[in-house]
């Protein structure tokens, strides 16, 4: 089966970056709390976003799993060490290797850097989930048989969310196989896998609408209520890893963002221009998760006491995503090069 990259999943991770920059911004006095609740959907929306590509990647895989799990693993971690260094010397004023090995192997050089440890874990459990949904499919009942894996899934997450823990790191990070973030990974693997139906241009807006509906109605029951329901679900956490609540929440946004990119294709030139700036964006995500609070812990301080103080509170707003967005992508940009640079001079040369 062929599957192509799809612009909607990189305008998932545009919005779920954005919402993990409001919600990092909330103590800089950029959005008052009303906001920040709103956006707890950030990572569950990753996550969601990481089960879909997983699906994708092992349907066109045939080679040793292993092996691309731990090419997917080498691949996060090389610029997580680079990300912890340079926390690391910037918060010591110097090179410490204890404080750097302590910060790596805790995951805590900064805050979001649990997430590394979380995307580790599901990538490790991936081809375990992909196993599961693969032989579903010689099942008599198919979708029974993966509903049970859901439950099964289910019960791990729940499990593990209350009764693990890893290093005391923060979040989803810390629980054995990212706690109820399993669930979300299989989620995102069921949508993959049944997101290839087609639907008339009528049939695509009217799924659109109403997933949009369904949404609206869930903000007014979540501005009401927020995590009432997961009371009664006997989790320790609820935001991270999160709870019934905030991956209900997040995968309404996944559904509706899939009806509203199915129709965006159908605009033909105008969605390249409406869409190109959140794709751009969405495609380096990696980099702005990994160093935005570098620019909210140092480098945007520095920049008011020293060059420029902005008062007026959208002009905040506007340094400071300016500054984590476009800063991020050109710490990106500026590693790959070295990268490369760094390649070229220790490869051996055979001329």
């Amino acid at each position: 089966m062929n599957y192509k990259r799809e612009k909607w999943i990189d305008i998932a991770r545009f919005i779920a970056i954005i919402a993990v920059m409001v919600n990092h911004t909330a103590d800089e006095l950029l959005w008052d709390e009303q906001i920040i609740w709103y956006s707890y959907f950030s990572v569950s929306l990753f996550v969601l976003v990481m089960g879909i590509n997983s699906y994708y990647s092992y349907c066109r895989y045939d080679g040793d799993r292993w092996r691309k799990v731990w090419s997917k693993c080498l691949k996060i971690l090389r610029p997580y060490l680079i990300a912890t260094l340079l926390y690391s010397i910037i918060i010591d004023g110097e090179f410490s290797l204890f404080n750097y090995l302590d910060r790596v192997v805790h995951f805590n050089a900064s805050s979001p850097l649990y997430y590394v440890l979380l995307y580790i874990q599901l990538t490790i459990i991936a081809p375990v989930l992909y196993y599961i949904l693969e032989k579903s499919e010689n099942c008599k009942h198919k979708l029974y048989c993966e509903m049970f894996g859901l439950i099964l899934v289910g019960f791990v997450g729940w499990f593990t969310t209350n009764h693990s823990n890893l290093l005391n790191v923060y979040g989803g990070g810390g629980k054995l196989f990212g706690g109820t973030y399993l669930s979300l990974i299989y989620i995102g693997m069921l949508i993959g896998k049944y997101n290839n139906f087609q639907l008339a241009r009528r049939g695509e807006i009217s799924a659109l609408i109403v997933s949009m509906i369904t949404l609206a109605g869930w903000l007014v029951y979540y501005s009401r209520y927020r995590l009432r329901m997961d009371l009664y679900t006997h989790l320790k956490e609820f935001f991270n890893p999160p709870g019934v609540s905030l991956g209900l929440y997040a995968t309404i946004i996944l559904i509706t963002l899939l009806f509203g990119g199915r129709v965006i294709k159908t605009m033909g030139k105008e969605s390249v221009i409406l869409t190109w700036p959140m794709i751009c964006i969405g495609r380096h995500t990696l980099y702005i998760f990994l160093y935005h609070r570098l620019f909210i812990d140092f480098v945007i301080p520095f920049l008011e006491r020293n060059v420029v103080s902005v008062s007026n509170i959208l002009g905040k707003r506007v340094l400071y995503f300016a500054l984590m967005i476009v800063g991020s992508i050109c710490i990106e940009l500026f590693l790959e090069k070295a990268h490369r640079i760094t390649k070229n001079i220790y490869r051996t040369n055979n001329s």
